[in-house]
């Protein structure tokens, strides 16, 4: 059986690091624009990460769904 909770704490921890990752990038993009610098490529990668970290949101979706679709055992006496 797979075991969604982990699954779960997964995803929560590829989203934190992406957020994370866009965060520094937009702090890249922004101190290269200050300077003057070409940031057409930098742009380029933090929309990639945008996106990314859109299919990371929608993917934690589909576990949260699942969870709920398949209650474990553990889960269906609960409350």
């Amino acid at each position: 059986m797979v075991d969604e909770t982990a699954h779960l704490a997964q995803a929560d921890r590829h989203i934190a690091a992406a957020e994370l990752r866009i965060t520094e990038q937009e702090q890249r993009v922004a101190a290269a624009e200050a300077a003057g610098e070409d940031t057409t490529e930098s742009k380029r990668l933090l929309e990639n990460f945008r996106e990314t970290l859109e299919q990371l949101y929608i993917h934690r979706r589909m576990i949260i769904e699942e969870m709920h679709d398949n209650p474990s055992p553990d889960h269906k006496n609960a409350g």
